[in-house]
């Protein structure tokens, strides 16, 4: 949610439901039902196993080619016309960038820890 919260207040990199645009941020808002089914999913393993690999496996690639890193820290630390803070702060571009990189590495051991457990 932290990693949401951070695209809605960088108003370039949100959409609808917090802009009239639909863009992939709004498809991103998917993530909490493909959560709630890796959840509910505790007898199918496989499905627990490939729904954690399209959570950790969108996100990253989203952040390598459609918004990188980069893109993030500037947006907090120069571009104050586009948040909704209306602030530069190279503080809130590190929390921004490191909460992606955190996301990530989150998404990815959930899926090694599934694979594990069903010894795949």
């Amino acid at each position: 949610m932290l990693h949401h919260i951070d695209h809605v207040l960088r108003v370039d990199h949100s959409g609808w439901p917090f802009r009239s645009d639909v863009t992939p941020f709004t498809y991103s808002l998917l993530v909490y039902v493909i959560i709630a089914a890796v959840l509910l999913a505790r007898g199918w393993p496989r499905l627990r196993i490939g729904s954690s690999a399209v959570l950790a496996l969108f996100p990253t690639v989203a952040h390598i080619f459609l918004e990188t890193p980069a893109d993030q820290y500037v947006t907090w630390a120069a571009r104050p016309e586009i948040n909704w803070l209306g602030v530069s702060s190279p503080i809130l571009g590190g929390v921004s960038v490191l909460i992606t990189v955190l996301l990530s590495l989150s998404a990815a051991g959930v899926l090694i820890a599934f694979i594990r457990s069903r010894g795949v």
